[in-house]
């Protein structure tokens, strides 16, 4: 019988191809018993609904915010309407029927009007003086929603066309 001579491809490889085999097996195996893919799928759900519940907060307080800069704006209007009709000696049915006082109120009011508008730009501005036509009716609805403002010369022509719509 003949012996064959081990060759040092045979002594070294097999047995270090092993030890590359159970050295990647061994991270797998114990990624897979120790429960940690499941955890990781867990802190996923929990960090998504944790970042839905921080949106609708977030949602929430704007909206608050909002509303109150409505109610501060709609204590405003109701002031300004008020101090008109006290210097001019009329009511509320005089102002529905005056254009000219009308005209008057949105040429006091605009200015604040506008810097609402540069205070969030999202929105536009809307002065609606039905007077005493029915509300399914056509009525006069002056609205004022521009995408960006710039301070300077462009505010005056703004405000000019925007008195020019009541005309």
């Amino acid at each position: 019988m003949r012996v064959q001579k081990r060759t040092l491809m045979r002594i070294l490889l097999i047995p270090l191809l092993f030890v590359v085999l159970f050295q990647g097996l061994l991270p797998f195996s114990m990624l897979l018993s120790s429960g940690v893919k499941s955890t990781m799928e867990s802190n996923a759900v929990n960090l998504d609904s944790y970042m839905v519940e921080n949106s609708e907060v977030i949602l929430e307080n704007a909206m608050i915010e909002q509303w109150s800069a409505i109610r501060k704006e709609s204590a405003y209007l109701n002031h300004e309407l008020t101090n008109l009709l006290q210097e001019n000696g009329k009511d509320v049915q005089a102002f529905k029927t005056d254009k000219d006082l009308q005209k008057e109120y949105t040429a006091r009011i605009f200015p604040e009007l506008l810097e609402s508008l540069r205070r969030d730009p999202t929105s536009g501005v809307f002065l609606v003086v039905a007077n005493d036509i029915p509300v399914e009716a056509a009525g006069d609805y002056v609205g004022f929603f521009p995408s960006r403002f710039r301070s300077g010369d462009k505010d005056g022509y703004q405000f000019r066309s925007f008195i020019r719509a009541w005309r």
